[in-house]
């Protein structure tokens, strides 16, 4: 309909009502406030006793949705069910809308608002299955406004009933319909509207065609309002998981400096407590080794200088490990191989039996992966040489499609869980070191998770899990 024909069935009143919801309508971005709106005008201007206003809901989501042209089509057996002329405006017999088995599946009809001009209370339900055999299923799969003049004379050959109970429930009669479903920019039904009982000299009278012509109008504003309101909302939604992503991030930049800086330090405890003290200690037996050389002591001299010789082997052995910790080159043929390594080091240096058992196609696992997972198994091994006075470890690696799994078990002597930074306290590690938390944010930043378990005497259990498809 063009404006000029729209022009004809609007009075001054309902011009003036028709122009002032549009302004609101376009402005207005809280649901129930806009259909508060929408109801009261349409009540204005249609002179109805009662309204209301019901909006489909995806019962999967929870969210707004519509029921499509396709699905009508295919319920209703029609070519075009959005098709309206100028005198279609009461409901047409159909045989296939007589079965009320006729659902559109995932489809809910919410009760957004409902009204009453004098006073007297109305109940509607709150919630109404989209189903053919029904006045508001009726309208949302037809498509199409439509009016009806006594809901107690509804043709049964249309296969759509009135449900008394809700008169006899509220006391109130009901008579004359209007159905009016609400179309989005493409034609697909996302709500109606209902108006019930045109009154006249206090009298209930039919609905026209003028109102129905009018109200159709007026819906398809209602209908590209609520969509402006579901972009709106689309639009602050994708806002906030941009500032939250950004968040993220910004926490993500954090941990990987704190994470950087520990291993800084974790290195530079590692040269203090090894290579450091050895090169000192070397360096006070090659003051005794040249006295006894001064001396001419040589039985006494050859014992000096073999011990001499397994300390800088000692100590070449350390700074090898702690360059290889640095970056690991076996990393480059891939996770099993250095971490293969990196067992056979452990066990030379700790004396701990380890053994480790490897499942799954690492090639799959990006470097930078490769190398987090390392550095907290690493870390798990070292702190287990240090403090658990283990005899026995065991590294279990399992990679899946989605997922990498890591268990490392010891039967050392284990603590009492007593805080998140148990696994720290209990291995004589502060909760300033890289500990726990240390390794728990390495695997954060790599989306994955961690927990520990362990008891005094029964040795510690370490598990991760990090996602592979990020």
């Amino acid at each position: 309909m063009d404006e000029n024909q729209l022009s004809l069935v609007i009075d001054s009143k309902d011009a003036a009502e028709f122009l002032e919801i549009g302004k609101i309508l376009a402005t207005e971005k809280d649901t129930s406030r806009l259909f508060e709106k929408i109801i009261r005008s349409s009540m204005n201007m249609t002179l109805s006793e009662y309204g209301a206003a019901y909006l489909i809901i995806d019962t999967v989501t929870g969210k707004l949705s519509n029921v499509s042209v396709k699905q009508t089509k295919n319920i209703l057996n029609e070519s075009d069910p959005g098709t309206e002329t100028e005198h279609e405006t009461r409901p047409e017999t159909n045989p296939d809308s007589q079965s009320s088995a006729s659902q559109i599946e995932n489809r809910l009809l919410l009760l957004a608002v409902s009204k009453n001009i004098e006073g007297r209370s109305r109940n509607f339900v709150a919630s109404i299955p989209v189903k053919s055999d029904s006045i508001e299923g009726y309208t949302v799969i037809s498509g199409r406004p439509f009016i009806i003049d006594d809901v107690y004379k509804i043709d049964p050959a249309i296969g759509i009933k009135f449900d008394q109970g809700t008169d006899k429930e509220t006391g109130s009669r009901t008579k004359s319909v209007l159905c009016i479903p609400m179309k989005d920019h493409s034609g697909n039904i996302t709500g109606l509207i209902i108006l019930i009982n045109k009154m006249s000299k206090n009298e209930v009278i039919s609905f026209t065609n003028n109102d129905r012509v009018l109200m159709n109008s007026f819906a398809g504003q209602a209908a590209a309002a609520l969509e402006n309101i579901r972009l709106y909302r689309e639009t602050q939604e994708l806002l906030e998981s941009y500032k939250k992503q950004n968040s993220q991030l910004e926490e993500l930049s954090r941990r990987i400096l704190i994470a950087h800086e520990e291993e800084r330090k974790r290195v530079a405890r590692d040269i203090h407590d090894g290579p450091a003290q050895s090169a000192a200690s070397l360096s006070f037996k090659l003051e005794i080794v040249r006295k006894l050389i001064q001396s001419k002591k040589s039985d006494q001299l050859e014992i000096e200088l073999n011990k001499l010789g397994e300390d800088i082997r000692s100590t070449v052995s350390e700074i090898r490990t702690i360059i290889y910790d640095l970056r690991p080159s076996f990393l480059d043929n891939g996770l099993e191989e250095a971490l293969k390594n990196r067992v056979a080091a452990f066990m030379e240096n700790s004396g701990i039996k380890a053994a480790m058992t490897f499942i799954g196609d690492d090639a799959i696992i990006p470097y930078y992966m490769s190398s987090t997972i390392y550095k907290v198994i690493q870390e798990a091994m070292n702190n287990i040489q240090k403090h658990s006075q283990a005899k026995n470890v065991s590294i279990a690696v399992h990679i899946s499609t989605n997922a990498l799994t890591v268990m490392i078990s010891d039967d050392g002597k284990g603590f009492e869980k007593t805080g998140t930074d148990a696994y720290a306290k209990g291995h004589g590690i502060s909760s300033s070191g890289f500990g726990l938390q240390g390794m728990r944010e390495r695997i954060e930043i790599v989306k994955g998770s961690m927990e520990v378990d362990s008891k005094p005497g029964e040795g510690t259990r370490i598990r991760f899990d990090i996602p592979l498809t990020l």
